[in-house]
C-alpha cells in the first residue's frame, strides 16, 4: 500500500497523502483497541479474539475488489539497485533517523503496564485511553501532513519532536488517570505529526523503480528501532521505575532531533 502511494502521489502532496494513510491506520487502531477491550471486559477474551479474527477475514476479502493494472515488466536487478541506493549518504542518514525516531515509542510500550499496575485501570479503561491515543495519532497525521506540504518536513520534524521530548518527560506527573490521559493523548497527536513527516522523508529518498522494496526496508528499520525499545521497556520499568522510563523515553528523542 505504501509503495502504491509513492506511485500515485505528486511530490508536493506527499505530506497530505502520508498523513491520510497513517490517519486511516491509527483511526482503525483507535476503534479496534476501544471496541475489542470493551468486548473482552464484558464477554471475555475469547469473544474479543474471535471478533478480531473475523475482522481479519473481512480485510482479506477487500483486495479482491480493488482493480490494479500491473506496470510493464522491467528487467533491472532489484538487489543491485537497492545496494546502490543505500550507498548514498542521504539514504543512510534517513535509515538511521528512522531507527532512532521510534526508540521512544517502543520504550513507551510499558505504558500498558503502568496503567494496569500503577493507575489500577481495568481492560476497558486501558482500551479507551489507548483508543484516544490512536485517534489523536490519526488527527496529528492529518494536520502534520498539511504542515509538511506547506512549510516543509524539516520544520515539521523539529516542531513535533521537540514538543514530544517535553510532553514525554511530563508523563512523570501523570499520577492520576485524568492527567495521564491528557498527556498520553498529546503524545499521540505529536507522534502522528512526526510519523507523517518521517514517512514523507522516506518517500523522497526512495527510487520509484524499486519503490516497494526500498520503502519497505526504510520503514522496517523504523520498526526495528521500535522493537528494540519494546524489548527493553519492561526491564527498564522493573529495574529503574516508571518515572525514569518516561525520562529515558524523552531523552532518546535527542539523537533523532540532532
Amino acid at each position: 500500500a505504501d509503495a502504491w502511494a509513492i506511485e500515485i502521489t505528486q511530490e508536493n502532496e506527499r505530506g497530505k497523502i502520508n498523513g491520510a494513510m497513517f490517519a486511516g491506520q491509527y483511526g482503525g487502531l483507535a476503534i479496534g483497541s476501544s471496541a475489542l477491550a470493551l468486548l473482552a471486559n464484558l464477554f471475555g477474551y475469547p469473544v474479543a479474539f474471535l471478533t478480531a479474527g473475523l475482522s481479519i477475514l473481512l480485510i482479506i476479502l477487500f483486495p479482491l475488489y480493488v482493480h490494479y493494472t500491473r506496470p510493464s515488466e522491467h528487467h533491472q536487478k532489484i538487489f543491485s539497485l537497492l545496494v546502490q541506493e543505500f550507498k548514498k549518504k542521504t539514504t543512510q542518514l534517513v535509515a538511521l533517523f528512522a531507527s532512532l525516531l521510534y526508540l521512544s515509542y517502543g520504550l513507551l510500550f510499558a505504558i500498558m503496564l503502568y496503567m494496569k499496575i500503577i493507575l489500577k485501570l481495568d481492560i476497558a479503561q486501558i482500551g479507551l485511553i489507548t483508543g484516544i491515543n490512536c485517534a489523536m495519532i490519526a488527527l496529528g497525521s492529518l494536520i502534520g501532513g498539511g504542515i509538511i506540504d506547506r512549510y516543509g518536513k524539516k520544520l515539521a520534524l523539529y516542531l513535533f519532536i521537540t514538543a514530544s521530548i517535553v510532553v514525554t518527560a511530563l508523563l512523570v506527573l501523570g499520577t492520576s488517570w485524568q492527567i495521564f490521559s491528557v498527556l498520553f493523548a498529546i503524545i499521540g497527536f505529536l507522534q502522528g505529526g512526526y510519523t507523517a513527516a518521517e514517512g514523507t522523508l522516506c518517500m523522497d529518498v526512495t527510487n520509484p523503480k524499486i519503490g516497494a522494496t526500498q520503502f519497505s526496508v526504510l520503514m522496517s528499520l523504523g520498526n526495528i528501532g521500535e522493537i528494540m525499545g519494546i524489548m527493553v521497556s519492561g526491564a527498564v520499568a522493573e529495574l529503574l521505575g516508571f518515572p525514569r522510563l518516561f525520562l529515558y523515553a524523552a531523552w532518546v528523542f535527542g539523537p533523532a532531533l540532532l
